[in-house]
């Protein structure tokens, strides 16, 4: 700022001039102070000539905005213009993608479709033959438990028990058994091991019952036709044996065939009697004969002679012995 010396003020009136008043001593004028000399004025800043900081920092800020609310414009004209081509692009895809997409879908539901009855129709023929299936399992199931219970309450001694009570039952009553209860007798023991319990007896018991059996159709009644023969048959103490027949036909006859030889010599109508000991057959032939054999629990000396006599309805059979 400059610096301004004082003056005498004029005031000037359009009426009156004052004009100062003469003094009567002038009085000294005062002394001038020697001036000093003025400081140069401050070079004022850039900013000093443009503005103020604060009006400087204002327009910053206002920048600022403008640009920021520049960017936000254009990255939300950016993010639409993505969303529109997205859009855009999306809308060609389905349009290129949808139909053929709903041709596949289509296709593929009546595939599914089809299948779907396909395995409902499997299914119900699996249900129904499992239902059948587990009837028939069932009924197996049923059939061998009881074959199983049956095996286990038949053993093979208990039959043979039975079928000697049978057969005692129908000798007592005089009734004779029917041809094919006696073929299941025969049949059954033929089917037990020769080593059950009185299995041998048993055979005998069916031998000798089918000799009754066939008496009542004609065979010889030992106490009415057949005759004590000599060297044939044992009476008392005199005991025949280790005597070899050959050859010759002998008929209505006691014969005994414990240890005695027979070969090649037909019997007939005669009585055949065998307790199980040795004895020799070599084509014995034995026609219209009665057997009656007294057999011991132990297997007999010729398992072989049982056998063959079980099998037949001894009206023809031929015997040999093995040994």
């Amino acid at each position: 700022m400059h610096q301004v010396a004082e003056k005498t003020s004029v005031l000037i009136s359009p009426k009156v001039i004052a004009f100062p008043r003469c003094m009567s001593a002038q009085a000294p004028l005062p002394t001038e102070q020697p001036q000093q000399p003025l400081s140069p004025p401050a070079q004022s800043t850039w900013w000093q000539r443009h503005g103020t900081t604060a009006s400087w920092i204002a327009l910053g800020v206002s920048a600022l905005t403008v640009i920021g609310l520049f960017i936000n414009i254009y990255l939300t004209l950016s993010a639409n213009n993505a969303r529109m081509v997205d859009e855009h692009t999306n809308t060609l895809i389905d349009a290129k993608l949808n139909p053929a997409t709903e041709k596949v879908n289509d296709h593929v539901d009546r595939k599914v479709d089809e299948l779907s009855k396909k395995i409902d129709a499997l299914s119900d023929r699996v249900s129904r033959i499992e239902g059948s299936l587990g009837k028939r399992v069932a009924a197996v199931e049923t059939k061998t438990n009881q074959q199983i219970s049956l095996a286990r309450v038949m053993d093979p001694a208990h039959t043979l028990t039975t079928i000697r009570a049978e057969l005692n039952v129908a000798r007592a009553s005089g009734k004779l058994l029917s041809v094919s209860d006696l073929d299941d007798y025969r049949n059954a023991v033929q089917a037990l091991p020769g080593s059950a319990r009185e299995y041998w007896t048993t055979a005998a018991a069916i031998i000798n019952y089918q000799s009754l059996v066939n008496q009542a159709n004609g065979a010889p009644d030992p106490f009415k036709v057949s005759r004590l023969c000599l060297g044939l048959t044992s009476q008392g103490s005199v005991v025949v044996s280790n005597s070899l027949h050959v050859g010759g036909t002998y008929s209505n006859c006691v014969v005994d065939l414990d240890t005695n030889g027979f070969k090649d010599v037909v019997f007939k109508d005669s009585v055949i009697r065998y307790r199980g000991g040795k004895t020799v057959l070599v084509n014995v032939d034995f026609q219209n004969c009665t057997f009656v054999l007294d057999l011991p629990p132990e297997a007999p000396a010729h398992p072989e002679v049982i056998r063959t006599l079980l099998a037949s309805d001894q009206r023809q059979v031929t015997l040999s012995t093995h040994s």
